[in-house]
């Protein structure tokens, strides 16, 4: 994940790699901002889950989802939305 300045598009910092350890990516497919702006949500495709990070640093919160099609779990997640308002 890159991170840049709105204003200006110059580069600000970088963090995750390819990977299946937390923190690492295969594939990211979408990005949501919690309603705090503390925390980014990661969609990771090929990993079948959501990670969490800490929006100002990039560091690694937590993860949660795996493989499947039961409730809380994902098949290739692509995209996310987090209700701004309620905060879910």
């Amino acid at each position: 994940i890159q991170v840049f300045k709105a204003s200006t598009g110059g580069f600000r910092r970088r963090f995750g790699s390819r990977g299946q350890a937390d923190g690492q990516f295969q594939s990211p497919s979408g990005l949501s901002l919690d309603r705090k702006k503390d925390s980014l949500f990661v969609a990771d495709f090929d990993n079948d889950r959501i990670q969490v990070f800490r929006a100002s640093t990039g560091k690694f919160l937590r993860k949660f989802g795996c493989r499947g099609t039961d409730d809380g779990q994902f098949i290739h997640p692509f995209g996310l939305f987090l209700n701004r308002i309620t905060g879910e």
